[in-house]
């Protein structure tokens, strides 16, 4: 399970800070300055933002910040199937939709409930969290979503090596 999650770390991170080394020797990050306005006077910090100001700030590091954190969601996704085949008659279509179909049904209903106490517009987060293309939501969720994966998937591992166990 270890290496699993090492590897697909890695396949998902190498890649991506690739592309940022690459996206920092085209784009410096002083840029193109126009006049006496810096980078930090363009950007305001949004309260809807996560890290904003770090981003605001610091935004090659809050890249890095969210490469580590799509790394390690795929890795938490990459164990979640690994510890559906602990469990028996496991079909192979499951396991590779069924951390996508979690994603999407927890963000769905931590949307929902937002909206529900929050007196919110359902859908506003849906398409926007965190894993996505704009940082907006909350840092909360996502890490709740992170323990809840780790918690099944340690779950569905021991309850498999149970049942091997009374096999033997």
């Amino acid at each position: 399970a270890l290496t699993l999650m090492t590897v697909v770390f890695c396949v998902i991170v190498f890649p991506l800070l690739l592309s940022q080394i690459l996206a920092l020797t085209a784009f410096p990050i002083q840029g193109h300055l126009t006049g006496k306005i810096t980078y930090n006077e363009l950007m305001s910090p949004d309260k809807n933002r996560v890290f904003s100001y770090f981003q605001n700030f610091y935004p090659y590091l809050n890249n890095l910040l969210f490469i580590i954190l799509r790394g390690i969601t795929g890795a938490v996704a990459a164990l979640f199937s690994f510890s559906i085949t602990f469990i028996n008659h496991t079909k192979k279509f499951i396991l590779i939709l069924a951390p996508m179909i979690f994603y999407i049904l927890y963000f769905t209903a931590a949307d929902m409930i937002e909206s529900k106490l929050f007196n919110g517009i359902p859908g506003t987060f849906i398409t926007t969290d965190i894993l996505g293309v704009n940082s907006y939501g909350s840092i909360w969720p996502v890490i709740l979503f992170h323990l809840i994966l780790v918690i099944l998937s340690i779950l569905f591992i021991w309850k498999g090596l149970r049942s091997d166990e009374a096999l033997l």
